[in-house]
């Protein structure tokens, strides 16, 4: 049997090819498997601006059940839900529409970067909860509309305590209030029963739908503390205690 015998220069030549072969290899595989996997710029991450509250049309107040209630942010908002109602985002603002309960109404819109509380009372009937009106009472000596017994009046919640002019470290309980100016704007500053501040005065001026529509008289009521009076425009703060007062931290 013969055999192969190669000398040193050939297993130099033979080291030298086998190199240049899989070195090519080393170099075409890791370059095909950069090529199918791509840049990844096409997966990045949009990031949404975070939204603040601006306004709401109408601000508080009476409304019937089957109104409209219009919030305006500064940026769209996104995962908005409210505690009552139907809700619909259009843009930078979220249109909410009923049927209302009747009676006292604390509506509160969450959204991903934050949260506010709109107090209302609902006047008009809804589908759900429709009450009959109470049948007059008639003396039994003939229907006539002279013996017609009207109905009893509606109680008349007390007149909150007035503390005058609100001072920088007042603290106020529940049932009490006080007032400041906010620009050309007479406010006034009040906690309720439930332990939640109000703001109510005017006129202020909003923007609505891109009109910069007046308001003689807005109100916000608000459950957490105010660190900047935005409704009104101005540098007013208050902080809400444990017991449910509010003490406050500066005034225009």
């Amino acid at each position: 049997m013969k055999m192969l015998v190669v000398n040193r220069k050939g297993i130099v030549s033979i080291l030298a090819m086998m190199l240049y072969i899989f070195g090519v290899q080393g170099i075409l595989v890791p370059s095909l498997l950069l090529v199918g996997c791509g840049s990844g710029d096409d997966g990045e991450e949009v990031v949404t601006p975070a939204a603040a509250f601006v306004s709401a049309h109408p601000p508080g107040g009476e409304i019937t059940a089957n109104a409209t209630i219009t919030l305006t942010f500064d940026n769209t908002p996104t995962d908005v839900t409210v505690t009552a109602g139907t809700v619909t985002v259009a843009g930078k603002n979220a249109v909410i529409v009923g049927p209302f309960t009747r009676g006292p109404l604390a509506l509160t819109i969450n959204w991903a970067d934050g949260s506010q509380t709109l107090n209302y009372i609902v006047t008009g009937p809804d589908n759900n909860n429709i009450v009959p009106p109470a049948e007059p009472e008639v003396n039994e000596t003939g229907p006539d509309n002279n013996n017609i017994v009207p109905p009893a009046e509606p109680e008349v919640n007390e007149e909150l305590v007035d503390r005058g002019v609100c001072a920088v470290g007042m603290k106020l309980k529940q049932g009490e209030k006080c007032r400041y100016v906010a620009d050309q704007a007479k406010v006034v500053f009040s906690v309720k029963e439930d332990g939640t501040a109000c703001r109510e005065g005017g006129p202020v001026f909003q923007v609505i739908f891109g009109a910069k529509v007046r308001v003689d008289n807005f109100n916000i009521c608000v459950g957490n503390d105010i660190e900047r009076d935005d409704a009104f425009n101005s540098d007013f703060s208050a902080s809400k205690n444990p017991d449910g007062s509010w003490t406050i931290e500066m005034v225009p």
